[in-house]
């Protein structure tokens, strides 16, 4: 017989990836959602930090955690990190791209158009590994476990 058998959970929660997905109409908000190994839901034990900004958890499961983002045309700066009872992930951070766009049209005789737009591109390119003694894996074969989980679903 055991008495007070420990019960064992993740010794600290790791991140994965991340996705972006926009807001809709049912949903205002944008959400991130963060994909790793975070444990079962540890309601107020738990939370999600973009760089000093605390993020609101929508969903919580072992492989999934869902947060909605701000407000705005701007995003925090700085790692995402996933914290259970005070034990953090590794932080995990986006890589951005600014681009200057700028398309001319010449048409008959003189007359040219130009459009020119800002384009800023945020997303998760890290390789990563399912286990700890595996190589580290491309964006390439990120993308194809995506599509097999979702195929799945």
């Amino acid at each position: 017989m055991f008495w007070n058998a420990p019960t064992f959970g993740v010794l600290r929660p790791s991140i994965t990836n991340m996705l972006f997905e926009a807001a809709s109409a049912a949903e205002p908000h944008p959400k991130l959602l963060i994909q790793g190994n975070f444990g079962s839901d540890p309601g107020a034990r738990g939370d999600v930090k973009w760089g000093t900004t605390a993020l609101t958890v929508v969903h919580w499961n072992p492989d999934v955690v869902i947060v909605r983002l701000p407000a705005g045309p701007t995003y925090p700066l700085g790692p995402i990190v996933v914290a259970v009872d005070g034990r953090k992930s590794l932080p995990a951070r986006f890589t951005e791209w600014n681009l200057k766009l700028t398309f001319t049209l010449t048409g008959p005789g003189s007359l040219v158009t130009t459009m020119a737009a800002n384009c800023y591109l945020r997303a998760d390119v890290r390789g990563f590994r399912l286990m700890p003694q595996e190589p580290v894996r491309s964006a390439k074969a990120k993308q194809q476990i995506l599509d097999m989980l979702a195929e799945a679903r």
